[in-house]
């Protein structure tokens, strides 16, 4: 079994000219937090759009329409 040091020690030395940085990192994390919320307010108005109209020509809920809402009230949209 490794060690808690073999874990934290690079496996090598790093290119020339570059400088490894163990203790803080690079992280795109916050870019990818904040392109996720815009995609989901975007995709939170179409599947309101979406249940508006269905509603509005329909007057019902159909079996796709609870479908869809299961997953999105879910998480699973794919």
């Amino acid at each position: 079994m490794a060690s808690q040091e073999d874990a934290t020690t690079p496996a090598a030395d790093p290119p020339p000219g570059h400088v490894s940085d163990l203790q803080n990192p690079p992280s795109s994390g916050d870019y990818w937090i904040g392109a996720i919320t815009v995609l989901m307010a975007i995709m939170f108005v179409f599947v309101c759009l979406r249940f508006y109209v269905k509603r509005s020509i329909k007057r019902a809920a159909t079996l796709d329409d609870c479908k869809t809402g299961k997953d999105f009230d879910t998480g699973r949209l794919c």
